[in-house]
Order: structure tokens, then C-alpha cells, then sequence
């Protein structure tokens, strides 16, 4: 059974690693800072099941409650 050999060539770990974080890093329109959306409260029993707020924070500036 007849076999062939073919030679594979991969660039070295460190290289991929770097082309990757460049890769990256390129900067994004809207790259101010991190967004999350979380949700707050209830913060009384009483409130529970009743009150909803949802916030919209860019890094530690709330940007938008609803």
C-alpha cells in the first residue's frame, strides 16, 4: 500500500498568540467602556414580584432604567 508524505508547516505558538490579541484589540466604534445589563431589586418584600427595574450601565454611569 503505496503512502505519501506531505509536509505541514503551522507558524510557532507565540506568533498565532500574538496575531490573535492583535486581532483583537482593534478598536470598536463603541469601545468607551463595558456595558452590562443587569437587574436591580426588589429591594423591600413588598416589592417582590411587583417592582422590575432593568439597567443599562456603561462602565459605572447608568445609561439607561426601565
Amino acid at each position: 500500500m503505496p503512502f505519501t508524505v506531505r509536509e505541514i508547516e503551522s507558524p510557532d505558538p507565540a506568533t498565532r498568540v500574538a496575531a490573535a490579541d492583535t486581532a483583537l484589540r482593534q478598536p470598536v466604534e463603541d469601545d468607551i467602556g463595558e456595558k452590562m445589563v443587569l437587574n436591580m431589586g426588589p429591594s423591600h418584600p413588598a416589592t417582590h414580584g411587583v417592582l422590575r427595574l432593568v439597567l443599562e450601565l456603561d462602565g459605572e454611569i447608568i445609561t439607561k432604567a426601565t
